[in-house]
C-alpha cells in the first residue's frame, strides 16, 4: 500500500554550527515525515534519504523542544502537506508528482485509514509507552474525529486495535497511580496486595500482556488502603 508516515521520536538535532557531534547538538523533539509508494512489500523508500538509491521517502523533519502539546499535520491537497509543532514552528512539504499521483490513486480506490500507535523495534523498548491524550481529524469545519477518551472502552464504530500485543493499547482513566511490571515467563507466580505487610493478601488479576512481560496499571481507587499499602510478586500455586 501507499503510505504517509509521521513519526515522533526524540533525536539528535544538528547545532547551531551544523556538525555533528559537537558541543551545541542537542536531543529534540523530532516529527518527520517519511511516504512510500508502489511498493507493498518493503519499506525501502519509506526510510530512503539518499536519491542515488531510488525514490526519496524521507522529505522533511521538525524539531521541537518538548513532545508534549498539539501536533497538527494539514494537507491543504495531495501534494502540499505541512506539519506543526506545539511552539508555534512549522514546516511546508511538497510531495514529488509521481506520489501525489499515486496516492490521489489509492486514495480514489480504496479510501484512507489513520493508524496511530507507537513501535519499540527492540525487545529493550517493550513496557515504554506513549500517551495520546487527543485525536482530531477534520476536513474544513467537518470532523470526523475527535476523541479524547473520557470513558475506559474505545469506541468499535471509530477504533480497531491492530497490534501484535493487543494488551498494550487501552484507554489509561484518570487517577493512575502505580504500573507494576514483570518479565516472562512466570508460570506459577501471583501478584498480591495488601494494607498490612502481614495481610491478608488479595490476588490482582488484571495483568496485561504486553510483549514479553506483564503489567499492572493500579488505580487509586484500586489501592489496598487510605495509609499504606504493600504489594508482592510471588511463587504460589494459591492464594498467598
Amino acid at each position: 500500500p501507499n503510505v504517509i508516515l509521521v513519526e515522533f521520536q526524540y533525536a539528535n538535532c544538528v547545532g547551531y554550527y551544523g556538525e555533528e557531534g559537537t558541543e551545541d547538538d542537542a536531543m529534540r523533539a523530532r516529527a518527520r515525515f517519511l511516504h512510500k509508494i508502489n511498493e507493498p512489500d518493503g519499506n525501502a523508500m519509506l526510510y530512503r534519504g539518499d536519491p542515488a538509491g531510488g525514490p526519496v521517502g524521507v522529505l522533511w523533519e521538525l524539531y521541537a523542544d518538548s513532545m508534549i502539546g498539539e501536533w497538527q499535520v494539514t494537507f491543504q491537497d495531495l501534494s502540499n502537506v505541512s506539519i506543526t509543532a506545539p511552539d508555534g514552528n512549522s514546516v511546508d512539504i511538497v510531495l514529488p508528482p509521481a506520489s501525489a499521483e499515486a496516492l490521489d490513486g489509492s486514495l480514489s480506490q480504496n479510501g484512507i485509514s489513520a493508524l496511530f500507535g507507537i513501535q519499540p523495534n527492540s525487545d529493550a523498548r517493550i513496557g515504554l509507552s506513549a500517551s495520546i491524550s487527543n485525536i482530531r481529524i477534520q476536513k474544513g469545519d467537518n470532523i470526523f474525529v475527535n476523541a479524547s477518551w473520557e470513558s475506559n472502552e474505545l469506541d468499535p464504530e471509530v477504533w480497531s486495535v491492530r497490534a501484535q500485543d493487543p494488551g498494550g493499547v487501552f484507554v489509561v482513566e484518570s487517577g493512575l497511580a502505580y504500573i507494576f511490571s514483570w518479565d516472562l515467563p512466570d508460570d506459577g507466580y501471583a501478584f498480591s496486595t495488601a494494607s498490612n505487610v502481614k495481610g491478608p493478601w488479595t490476588m490482582v488479576d488484571s495483568a496485561r500482556l504486553v510483549g514479553a512481560q506483564r503489567m499492572v496499571y493500579m488505580y487509586q481507587s484500586d489501592l489496598p488502603g487510605e495509609d499504606a499499602g504493600f504489594f508482592q510478586l510471588i511463587k504460589s500455586t494459591e492464594n498467598p
